[in-house]
C-alpha cells in the first residue's frame, strides 16, 4: 500500500478489499459469541481475552486512538501479568 492509496474513494477501497485474498479470509481472533442481519447485511461479535496475544495486538494498534477521541482517555496496559490478563475481554464487531 503507498500513500497515495490513502486518497482513493470509498468505493475503489471496498473494491481493493474485496479483491484482497487474504482480507476474504480474516476472521477475527477469539471466539464467535453472536451473529445478526440487519438491513440485508450480516454482522458478527468475536470475543476473546487480551490473554490471547493476537487480541492483544490488535487491542495494542488500536489503543492510539484512545487519546484522540476520548478527553483524558490514557491506554491500558497490556503488559500485566498473564493472570491480570486473562480478566479481560474484547470485543471485535
Amino acid at each position: 500500500m503507498t500513500m497515495l492509496d490513502a486518497l482513493i474513494t470509498l468505493p475503489e477501497y471496498e473494491k481493493a478489499i474485496q479483491e484482497d485474498a487474504e482480507a476474504k479470509d480474516f476472521t477475527p481472533p477469539g471466539k464467535l459469541a453472536y451473529s445478526y442481519e440487519s438491513d440485508g447485511r450480516q454482522f458478527e461479535i468475536w470475543s476473546g481475552s487480551l490473554a490471547d496475544p493476537k487480541v492483544r495486538c490488535i487491542l495494542d494498534r488500536a489503543q492510539v486512538l484512545v487519546s484522540l477521541f476520548v478527553e483524558a482517555g490514557t491506554p491500558i496496559q497490556t503488559d500485566d501479568p498473564e493472570w491480570s490478563l486473562e480478566r479481560w475481554m474484547v470485543f471485535f464487531v
